[in-house]
């Protein structure tokens, strides 16, 4: 049974990954039969290694990027910036098509 350390362990991973601070190595065909026969007779898969979510037959190794800790946090922080910019660029759009609606429709008002 696999306990709340693992589970959020792997929900870590899942979201380093998620961010790019983690890549995926597939792994041989000769690796992902013998992983496959350890799952089938039971057993449990090496530490760092997991199973694709959509290919049950395919296993693969999380590695991650050479990354200091002052790397990490300013490689979220871009992330962060890029994120705010596509929110403020939609703010403008929206704002943009307001206005013109409301022009529009004095426009037809008056009309």
């Amino acid at each position: 049974m696999i306990d709340k350390k693992e589970i959020l362990k792997n929900e870590y991973y899942a979201n380093m990954y998620y961010f790019g601070t983690l890549r995926r190595v597939p792994c041989t065909k000769q690796e992902n039969m013998q992983y496959q026969a350890i799952l089938k007779s039971g057993g449990m898969l090496p530490k760092g290694v997991f199973q694709h979510p959509n290919k049950n037959s395919e296993f693969f190794v999380l590695c991650g990027d050479d990354f200091t800790e002052s790397e990490r946090i300013e490689f979220i922080m871009y992330k962060q910036l890029r994120t705010l910019y596509t929110i403020k660029n939609c703010l403008v759009f929206f704002t943009v098509m307001a206005i013109i609606g409301m022009v529009l429709g004095l426009i037809a008002a008056i009309s």
